[in-house]
């Protein structure tokens, strides 16, 4: 029988006072520090309330306490998810199945879980079984849609989002997810049917969800205007929802390089690891992801897509001058150990998150035998590319064209830096080269990277790899040269990028 403090600390919790809730709950726990289910609960108020490392730390006790408890596991995983741990998220989301395997909610977080860490198989199988239970089950019939284009099945993916706007036909994120797929054009059907709803979606970052899918809807058929201003639309709502502040953006660039040079990395050339991972980096929308595409067709070589740790190990080890040689073999080991779960064998990983060129000091340290691909594309391609991408989060820069342009001056400054400081391992590559002369310039590319040729490159669309950006179902289709000037349908429209980015133009 729970005692007074327990009751409430419940009572708080379902009337939704959940801070309050959660001081009662570390109070009723004193009282009762054995029981898992307030354990449990005041895992679920920490999370609730953006208390991470409390959350799972109330959560893992509830777990420990009660190891039979399936819902206790879920919460677990769905913490651990929030966290750099994504194995030990998919560990307790599949404990939580084999424990209860008729709630829907569970399978969901397996579904969660295998996707994050790219076992799209195991991800597809546990959507599927959520919607077994639940039909109607919003984030497992979305994220089965999801799956299935990164595991290059885009009919079945678009059929899965289709079927998402049968069912709520005012969901901006299932329109921005129909239209993400860029080789499936927006129909006259889907572009009158979006017109109408818009107005309906109440929830701000849905509708700008659905103002970027509208602005796919009209460039598909030809009306640059009126996609550019839906476009902007769009962006001016996340704008609003989730400001840049490039001023402090600009700082934190110049905090990484302060104090770095060649002589530096020199001095410190033999701290890190023998690995030799492969960073590509850029802005995004220039090309990384068929650069990734292309590699991973050598033997031995895998791309493993966007991974968060390394800007996670910067977060930690903020001043590089203060890391030591014993720091730079630990922190190496540690990301070549979260960067493995994504792995499907031992061989020589790509990680390819764009924002990692922040970051290349601290990767040069942990592994000086690196290699580190600056991505370029033409600037007002590439950030025209950014300003019509709907990035939920992670990208704040894109929802404005001044923002973007002088970001991506700091951006072409900080690879300046890099350069100068490690010569030959950065290699730069320019998409329209690629694209217009493949073979030459994709030869070219493998030699820099210090791989030997292998013909599978020449195809490498038929490289069955699963592929989670925005680019997914572009790199599955021979290369082409259709999207080299793209940008320019917008005129004049874009003449706030053309003054930002100055003579980059």
């Amino acid at each position: 029988m729970i005692g007074p403090a327990a009751q409430a600390a419940i009572a708080a919790h379902r009337r939704g006072s959940v801070r309050e809730a959660l001081s009662l709950y570390s109070a009723a726990l004193r009282d009762e520090p054995r029981d898992p289910e307030l354990h449990r609960l005041a895992g679920v108020a920490a999370l609730a309330v953006g208390e991470l490392g409390k959350a799972i730390r109330y959560l893992r006790e509830a777990v420990a306490l009660a190891p039979d408890d399936a819902i206790a596991h879920g919460n677990l995983a769905a913490a651990l998810r929030r966290t750099t741990d994504l194995a030990g998220a998919l560990e307790h989301a599949r404990a939580a199945v084999g424990l209860r395997a008729d709630l829907a909610t569970l399978w969901l977080g397996l579904g969660n879980s295998a996707a994050e860490l790219g076992r799209y198989g195991e991800a597809e199988q546990a959507f599927v079984e959520t919607l077994a239970r639940e039909p109607d089950h919003r984030g497992a019939r979305i994220g089965l849609g999801h799956v299935l284009r990164a595991m290059g099945r885009g009919d079945a993916a678009e059929t899965a989002y289709r079927q998402c706007l049968e069912r709520w036909p005012d969901w901006g994120e299932a329109w921005w997810s129909l239209a993400n797929i860029k080789t499936v054009p927006m129909t006259a059907t889907d572009r009158a049917t979006l017109q109408g709803v818009i107005g309906d979606i109440a929830v701000p970052r849905e509708q700008a969800a659905g103002l970027y899918a509208l602005g796919k809807a009209f460039d598909d058929n030809d009306e640059a205007d009126r996609a550019f201003d839906a476009y902007a639309r769009g962006a001016a709502l996340m704008r609003r929802l989730a400001p840049f502040d490039r001023e402090t953006a600009t700082a934190t660039l110049r905090q990484h390089a302060e104090g770095m040079d060649r002589a530096f990395f020199d001095e410190r050339a033999d701290w890190g690891l023998d690995a030799a991972p492969i960073f590509i980096v850029g802005f995004p929308r220039a090309g990384s992801t068929l650069i990734e595409q292309l590699l991973s067709c050598v033997p031995g070589i895998e791309g493993v897509g966007e991974l968060p740790y390394l800007p996670e190990l910067a977060f930690r080890a903020p001043l590089l001058r203060d890391l030591t040689r014993e720091d730079c073999r630990a922190l190496g080991c540690h990301y070549l150990g979260l960067a493995r779960h994504h792995q499907a064998s031992d061989a020589r990983l790509i990680d390819k998150l764009p924002n990692n060129f922040e970051h290349l000091g601290l990767a040069r340290l942990l592994f000086p035998k690196a290699i580190f691909i600056d991505a370029r594309r033409d600037p007002m391609a590439t950030c025209t590319g950014c300003f019509r991408q709907y990035f939920p989060a992670g990208q704040e820069f894109t929802y404005d064209l001044t923002d973007l342009g002088r970001w991506y001056r700091a951006y072409d400054r900080m690879m300046a830096h890099w350069a100068a400081c490690f010569g030959e391992a950065i290699v730069r590559v320019d998409y329209e080269r690629l694209v217009t002369d493949f073979d030459a310039e994709a030869r070219h590319l493998v030699a820099r990277c210090g791989l030997d040729w292998h013909p599978d490159v020449l195809t490498f669309h038929r490289n069955a790899r699963p592929v989670r950006t925005a680019s997914a179902d572009q790199v599955r289709e021979p290369v082409h040269t259709r999207a080299v000037d793209a940008w320019r349908r917008y005129g004049a429209r874009l003449n706030p990028l053309r003054a930002a980015l100055g003579d980059l133009v």
